[in-house]
């Protein structure tokens, strides 16, 4: 770990990275990448050590209220952030100064900071998105050696009770409930895997809209990243964030297509 000091948090996306560098040890990261001009290992975490007071102040300064958005290049709850807790003062200054919030990750340490999330889905909205490689638990050790089990990610059914006070309207349930919350909508699939597949294809298809896809073994994050660049020069693009190319990433992205 060593500290720099940032010039600035947010880009023009307004995505921030706290970290730069990570330790989950994922084989397949594409952060990794020459491209992104990371000058130091990739293990020893760069931490900005002003990034909480760069955020106060651009988010002070933002005439118009939008989603703040960490996660795309570093995970913001690897292990470091435990002792640092930088993801946790960024939330609060983002729920105090009434912005959303949109967040991915694969660790399980994101269940500390459920308060906040819940304060500000209450006044915006709070989005959370938790990637997932493979349900096989040994191959998941393999591939990401330094993060949260499967497991620990993928039994979304543990978490329904806690999203819904959360805000959300319902959910998809492959198990019978003990217990139902009133005024929340609950639909029995016989499988919330291929149900979120469904409902994603049937979303798309209520727009009009050409797609790319891209396909390969590598890079094929950053050709995406630079299609994307290319095509917002002259349209409306919503692209897949970060490297969420998957069959979870995919329906999860296409959901968010909107009338703009």
């Amino acid at each position: 770990m060593h500290y720099v000091k940032a010039k600035g948090i947010l880009s023009a996306q307004n995505g921030m990275n706290l970290y730069r560098g990570c330790s989950h040890g994922c084989i397949y990261c594409d952060s990794r990448s020459r491209c992104y001009h990371m000058e130091h290992d990739f293990e020893d975490i760069e931490v900005k050590e002003n990034a909480i007071e760069l955020l106060e102040e651009a988010l002070r300064r933002k005439r118009k209220k939008c989603m703040i958005g960490t996660g795309a290049m570093t995970d913001p709850y690897i292990p470091l952030e435990t002792e640092l807790g930088h993801t946790r003062k960024a939330l609060t200054l983002i729920e105090k100064y009434g912005f959303g919030v949109s967040i991915q990750t694969k660790s399980s340490r994101i269940l500390r900071d459920m308060d906040l999330l819940q304060k500000i889905n209450a006044q915006t909205k709070s989005v959370v998105q938790m990637t997932l490689t493979t349900a096989d638990e040994e191959l998941c050790r393999k591939l990401e050696p330094g993060v949260s089990i499967t497991g620990e990610r993928f039994d979304g059914h543990a978490y329904i009770n806690a999203a819904l006070e959360a805000g959300a309207a319902g959910c998809l349930t492959q198990r019978e409930r003990e217990s139902y919350l009133p005024g929340k909508f609950y639909i029995k699939v016989d499988s919330t895997h291929q149900a979120l597949r469904d409902l994603a294809v049937w979303y798309k298809d209520r727009f009009a809209v050409p797609v790319v896809a891209i396909t390969g073994s590598v890079g094929k994050t950053t050709t995406k990243d630079m299609i994307a660049a290319v095509l917002s020069e002259r349209f409306t693009v919503l692209k897949t964030e970060g490297n969420k190319n998957n069959d979870i990433g995919l329906p999860m992205t296409l959901l968010r297509l909107g009338k703009e």
